[in-house]
């Protein structure tokens, strides 16, 4: 909810942080971000490249709290409020800095989101969104969604910083399961997948956590301690006795930039997915790269497959970064026009699928039509 009477001395009172200032951090890799209180300082200039960062910041850091609530008060609105700082603030100028400041605690967040646009009459634009009259010059999602959000937004420097004030249980030092280190899987894509060479060139430039923080796309708990021993551990052994009745695990490859000049500090993602056994990663590897080639729907795309490393052939690596999925994109819009849309658009991708001379090898297991004929 926005409420201008909010000044940020209270917010970070609310949260507790420190009242003496603590000296920003600027790498969202650095392992001091962990630490019970902590201050992130980046800048970019794009809502996609700041956004990935401080998701990975952020998810990471509140991966106790309930998911759906840390969609919709804390990682949607911070993309908004990322959205209307390039598109209205800099006036979609790519030169211009979009800086952002998080401060972290055990109980919460405190997220600045700053412009180098001249700003604009928030009172105004607020008592006519409140009112039902028109507010907005695009769609004015964005200032909807922040007000609709539990939790408190203000704004400073008439309308060029805007702050949100996130409540939620951090995740303790230490407490969440993790997986192995990324160095295996960071010399399997250097030789996979070349374009990626600036962002590998350094072992550590690479780590592995498991998607949604400690909950799957659907949004439940999930064990990791049994599913971190699936893959290899860091002295190269093969852990691959451990199982195979498990459903497949989605995994989060976080890079660093490792090759000087590569410009303002920056994350890229990427999605593994960790199969039952190898045949099926043989399947869905072979599928992926079938689409990805032959297959170019308009306005879907789908992801490119880096990697089906030889050193765990259950995993596949693909250039993506879903930070949340399509029924939770769904639900947190709560829109039925836009749902009707999407949908759509689903369809006629599905639709271009079933018209192409693309054929897919099925197994036992995978006979959907057999399994819910029902």
């Amino acid at each position: 909810m926005i409420d201008l009477a909010l000044t940020r001395a209270g917010l970070l009172a609310e949260i507790g942080a420190p009242a003496a200032p603590m000296p920003p951090l600027e790498d969202p890799l650095d392992p001091r971000i962990r630490a019970p209180h902590a201050c992130l300082r980046v800048r970019g200039h794009t809502q996609n490249e700041l956004f990935a960062l401080l998701e990975v910041v952020l998810s990471r850091r509140f991966g106790a709290a309930e998911r759906a609530r840390c969609l919709a008060d804390l990682l949607a609105p911070l993309r908004s409020a990322l959205g209307n700082a390039f598109k209205h603030g800099n006036g979609g100028e790519p030169t211009r800095w979009i800086t952002v400041e998080a401060f972290l605690s055990p109980t919460g967040a405190v997220v600045a989101v700053s412009d180098q646009g001249a700003g604009f009459d928030v009172a105004a634009a607020l008592r006519r969104l409140r009112a039902g009259e028109r507010y907005f010059t695009s769609e004015g999602a964005g200032l909807r969604r922040l007000d609709r959000a539990r939790s408190l937004v203000t704004y400073e420097e008439g309308g060029r910083t805007l702050l949100l004030r996130f409540l939620g249980a951090s995740e303790k030092e230490g407490s969440a399961p993790r997986l192995p280190e990324g160095e295996w899987l960071r010399r399997e894509l250097s030789a996979h997948a070349p374009d990626l060479a600036p962002w590998l060139a350094e072992p550590g430039s690479l780590e592995v956590h498991p998607a949604f923080g400690r909950s799957g796309p659907g949004g439940q708990d999930r064990d990791l301690r049994h599913d971190r021993d699936l893959l290899p551990g860091r002295d190269g052994a093969d852990r691959r006795d451990s199982g195979g009745d498990h459903e497949a695990l989605d995994l989060r490859c976080v890079l660093r930039p490792g090759a000087a000049g590569m410009g303002e500090p920056g994350l890229r993602i990427l999605t593994a997915r960790l199969h039952p056994d190898a045949t099926a990663a043989a399947a869905d590897f072979e599928a992926a790269s079938r689409l990805y080639q032959a297959l170019r729907p308009k306005r879907v795309w789908i992801p490119r497959p880096l990697a089906r490393p030889a050193t765990e052939p259950r995993l596949v690596v693909y250039d993506f970064h879903p930070w949340m999925s399509f029924g939770e994109y769904l639900a947190e819009r709560d829109d039925a026009e836009l749902a009707r849309r999407r949908c759509g658009r689903m369809g006629r991708a599905l639709a271009s699928l079933h018209g192409s001379r693309i054929v897919f090898a099925t197994t036992a297991s995978e006979l959907a039509a057999e399994r819910f004929r029902s």
